[in-house]
């Protein structure tokens, strides 16, 4: 919750600023270091808390933010990069597959991978 707040305020705040392009840090609060249980796990935490920060802010703010010409996380370490796309490809998915569930809605049985749809 605190690192979605966190993320929803700075995302508020470039929405609101009319700058195109935003570089973000994975905020982490010291969790992820090397001896952290949690460090496998840190990337799909900071890209939830990003997707739930997106999804609370007014839809004026989610357009300008979807109006950039880009938006960047910076991650430390370059061995890092995969666990942080794997993260954001896995939520992508997840939530493909939720907005066409409320699109269609719950009486179809809806399968998405790798952004391809089928219905079993």
């Amino acid at each position: 919750k605190a690192l979605t707040d966190v993320y929803c305020n700075a995302l508020r705040e470039y929405a609101k600023s009319g700058l195109h392009k935003l570089r973000l840090l994975p905020l982490s609060s010291g969790v992820g270091s090397d001896n952290d249980d949690n460090a496998a796990d840190l990337p799909m935490m900071i890209v939830k808390a990003l997707g739930a920060a997106f999804h609370r802010l007014k839809s004026q703010h989610q357009q300008s933010i979807m109006d950039s010409t880009a938006i960047e996380l910076c991650i430390y370490e370059e061995k890092d990069f995969e666990r942080y796309a794997q993260a954001l490809r896995e939520l992508q998915q997840v939530e493909a597959a939720e907005r066409l569930r409320r699109t269609i809605g719950d009486d179809m049985c809806v399968v998405c991978i790798l952004g391809e749809i089928a219905f079993p």
